[in-house]
């Protein structure tokens, strides 16, 4: 027999539990349902056909809310997509290219606006390129589209002729270093060479070693070269619709595999230069570097510096963008955030941090995206649900 004192006192012990439980079960559960409304989007996604995988995270500064990887790696196997699986992250590479450089501008090897060529002279863009303004985009660099700025798996890897034949094709800025907002990928292209002058190493050694080994990120979850097949995604467009067309007849055709299942496939590419689209990666990695970035004093960079990272933009006139250091500035139901999306020949991607909500949301996919609008479309659809219930809409 269990004696009476002993009854009253786990009596009122359970007694606690279920008060406790009670209290806090609703928030929970609005929580629970919003991340199972996230989760069934994305397997809608995939089981319609939309995009052949995605691989997704929510997470705060404490940990992941949400992780899930849905669909195949390739539509012409069955092989599932995981956690480990690598994407091309095209253009959100911009984030850690600028992470880098705010890191070199804190130890005093680069100064922010000095111009580009105290770093790397072999430009003809003159004193006005600074490496504030190519961060910003507001450098006046031109932006010709990068159809064909791919090797091919097997082809040597001529970075340094390609870049030179990129700057003599497009030798003439395209606005006054300063006057105006222009989107630039050659921009980030020679941020990635003044990162190896400020910094003694190459670009993809200097992230590996200064962005994500800091965060416990493994090398086989980032790299800046092309990775081995078996652990990357193939990159796919949907056989019918006008952007394969287009992209059939303005991309090279060895860029093509074959199509399967509804989908043409791409070779295995990677990108003339790195700082403004080279990374390949999984969700988990660039979540290291979002959740970092959230926390109270990150790892990275400094609280100035990140604050500076976040900070929007003004160009000569006065006028604000809705750009900071690399990142765009823009809001979901009135939630500001900023972010990054990636889209090319293959594959795209987005993320997200949410400063007042203390939230941040990666995704990658293995499909082709060209604008900016489509992906930030799906994330405004992944990251609804916990963004609207944290924010109390």
């Amino acid at each position: 027999m269990i004696p009476p004192k002993a009854l009253g006192q786990a009596l009122w012990m359970l007694g606690c539990s279920l008060l406790a439980l009670a209290c806090a079960t609703p928030r929970a559960r609005s929580e629970a349902e919003a991340l199972a409304r996230t989760r069934s989007t994305i397997r809608a996604v995939v089981r319609d056909q939309q995009l052949p995988s995605v691989a997704y995270l929510m997470l705060d500064r404490d940990g992941v809310l949400l992780d899930v990887t849905a669909g195949r790696v390739d539509a012409g196997r069955s092989t599932l997509a995981s956690p480990r699986t690598l994407y091309m992250a095209y253009s959100i590479t911009k984030v850690v290219t600028a992470i880098a450089v705010l890191q070199l501008v804190e130890r005093g090897a680069i100064e922010l606006d000095a111009p580009l060529g105290r770093y790397f002279r072999a430009h003809p863009y003159g004193p006005g390129a600074t490496i504030r303004r190519l961060l910003a985009h507001t450098a006046g660099v031109p932006n010709p589209a990068p159809l064909d700025w791919f090797f091919v798996e097997g082809q040597p890897l001529a970075r340094q002729q390609a870049l030179r034949r990129v700057l003599r094709d497009n030798a003439q800025l395209d606005g006054s270093p300063g006057g105006s907002y222009g989107y630039s990928n050659i921009g980030y292209w020679l941020l990635e060479k003044a990162i190896e002058a400020a910094s003694g190493l190459d670009y993809g050694a200097y992230l590996q070693a200064h962005v994500f080994s800091p965060l416990d990120v493994a090398d086989h979850e980032v790299s800046f070269s092309l990775p081995p097949p078996e652990r990357m995604a193939t990159g796919h467009i949907r056989r019918m619709s006008l952007s394969n067309l287009v992209l059939y007849l303005l991309a090279p055709s060895e860029y093509w595999v074959d199509a399967r299942d509804g989908w043409s496939r791409f070779a295995r590419v990677e990108g003339f230069g790195r700082g403004y689209g080279g990374a390949f990666a999984t969700a988990h990695a660039l979540g290291a570097v979002l959740q970092d970035l959230l926390r109270d004093r990150p790892v990275l960079l400094g609280v100035e510096s990140r604050a500076m990272l976040f900070e929007r933009q003004r160009v000569a006139s006065g006028r604000t963008l809705d750009s900071s250091l690399g990142w765009v500035v823009d809001s979901l139901d009135g939630v500001e955030y900023v972010g990054k999306q990636g889209g090319g020949l293959g594959f795209q991607g987005n993320v997200r941090i949410y400063p007042t909500l203390g939230l941040a949301s990666v995704y990658l996919a293995n499909a082709t995206a060209l604008t900016a609008g489509p992906i930030d479309d799906l994330s405004d659809r992944l990251d609804g649900p916990i963004v609207r219930l944290r924010a109390g809409r």
